[in-house]
């Protein structure tokens, strides 16, 4: 007996075998977004001011991206800008704490990714504005340590260099009382100066001309009480971009040009 032969199938057999395939999972007629296209909608969304609807993409991205150190520090970064945004200082404060939580997660996942040490410092820093004196301290001290340590990572890494630069700016304008609490619970601060805050934000505006880093850098000078030199950066932060913040940025720096005279 001779084997059976194969029966042939003819064209409308073979298009629905392809469809019942893509249908069951197993063909590649339709295609799905990137993790890096799913990601850069995700930071224009940020980029647009549009937190939440940036942040539930993102939640979509985790449940198969979980251990992803891109996806979590974005997680941590879009919690911090969420409570930036909150008007109730104790809703603030639960974004901030999650966001640490995020940052910490993207550290547990890679702790030599320099966003992850990033925002680990970003959310340290935010929560700082809203504690006690002693918690701000210990808080200021995890915002050094991990700007430091994403530097070490990235030296092109501009936000690092801002935060490095406020946080030199706080710590060299702490009071008599705060350094006195400093030196009693914890032995002390590393060296901070007004013209060590001035040289970090000028590397973070060599790298990016933004908003933000002119504000600060401009505030950085008026500690100094150096309006001559405040006011051009201050004017630089009404002619620049480049943050889903910018409008609150440039409100400050109208109301600090009118203090101090234009």
């Amino acid at each position: 007996m001779s084997p059976t032969r194969p029966r042939q199938l003819n064209c409308k057999q073979v298009l629905f075998t392809a469809f019942l395939c893509v249908l069951l999972g197993g063909g590649t007629l339709t295609t799905t977004p990137s993790l890096d296209e799913a990601l850069t909608k995700v930071d224009s969304l940020r980029s647009k001011g549009q937190f939440q609807a940036a942040l539930s993409h993102l939640d979509s991205l985790a449940r198969a991206h979980r251990d992803t150190v891109v996806v979590q520090w974005r997680r941590a970064l879009l919690l911090a800008d969420r409570g930036k945004r909150a008007d109730q200082t104790d809703r603030k404060i639960v974004l901030y704490k999650r966001s640490l939580r995020a940052a910490h997660t993207a550290l547990a996942l890679d702790s030599t990714n320099a966003w992850a040490h990033l925002t680990t410092a970003l959310a340290h820093g935010r929560l700082s504005l809203h504690v006690g004196t002693s918690e701000r301290i210990r808080r200021s001290r995890s915002v050094k340590q991990h700007a430091d340590r994403a530097l070490r990572i990235d030296s092109t890494l501009a936000p690092a260099y801002h935060l490095r630069g406020r946080w030199h700016r706080q710590v060299a304008d702490l009071n008599l009382l705060e350094r006195a609490l400093v030196k009693g619970l914890y032995g002390g601060l590393p060296d901070a100066s007004f013209r060590q805050s001035v040289r970090n934000f000028r590397q973070a505006i060599a790298l990016e001309s933004k908003p933000y880093n002119h504000l600060e850098l401009a505030k950085t000078y008026l500690a100094m009480d150096r309006p001559e030199a405040a006011r051009p950066q201050l004017r630089k932060c009404l002619a620049t971009s480049g943050s889903p913040f910018d409008a609150e940025y440039k409100r400050e720096a109208r109301s600090l040009l009118e203090e101090i005279g234009e």
